[in-house]
């Protein structure tokens, strides 16, 4: 629940404003400094005001979840709108095209793998994330569970915990390819087996 909730409100947040830094050159010369600014602080380094701010249990580990999980949906979303074709969006302007028809019908489909693949990988650090802030700021979840075993040198405890987080984290990773594959088939007959 910690995980779909902090990786949930970081596609929501994330998305839209990787396309603004990507579509508007004003969007992006706003927040990118701020962005390069807080992307490479740890996601464990906000557990200390997470739980200033938010106290201890659900809502400090889906911050530092969602903190985790953002920048590479942001950044990721932002290459793939400025990656898109500049021919496709010309030939698109010719056709007659008006320029939301292009944001939604080229440009949306061309950032599309993008946008996948950060959150592929965003989701990745979100399960990182959460065993960080489990172990610290919850008395619940995968990471409390290692935690404690630790204590009590449950060491069958602490690899099951391992291989939960790595089986669950593996089946969201499943669940991202089998959306990317379904709605890019157009994109698989580009790829060579």
């Amino acid at each position: 629940m910690r995980v779909g909730a902090g990786f949930g409100f970081a596609v929501l947040i994330g998305i839209p404003l990787g396309f603004a830094m990507g579509y508007f050159k004003t969007a992006n010369s706003n927040l990118d400094p701020i962005i390069s600014t807080l992307r490479p602080i740890p996601p464990i380094a906000w557990i200390p005001l997470a739980i200033l701010w938010f106290g201890l249990g659900m809502k400090p580990t889906i911050f530092i979840i969602f903190i985790g999980t953002l920048f590479p949906i942001v950044l990721n979303t932002q290459q793939g709108v400025r990656g898109a074709s500049r021919r496709l969006t010309e030939f698109a302007l010719v056709l007659g095209a008006s320029r939301g028809q292009i944001l939604r019908k080229v440009i949306v489909y061309e950032a599309f793998p993008s946008v996948i693949t950060g959150m592929r990988v965003g989701f990745g650090i979100g399960w990182m994330s959460v065993v960080a802030a489990e172990m610290i700021a919850a008395k619940s979840g995968l990471g409390y569970l290692i935690m404690t075993a630790r204590w009590v040198f449950a060491t069958d405890m602490v690899l099951a915990g391992m291989l939960m987080i790595g089986l669950i984290g593996f089946g969201g990773d499943l669940v991202l390819r089998s959306i990317e594959a379904r709605f890019m088939r157009w994109r698989a007959a580009m790829v060579v087996s």
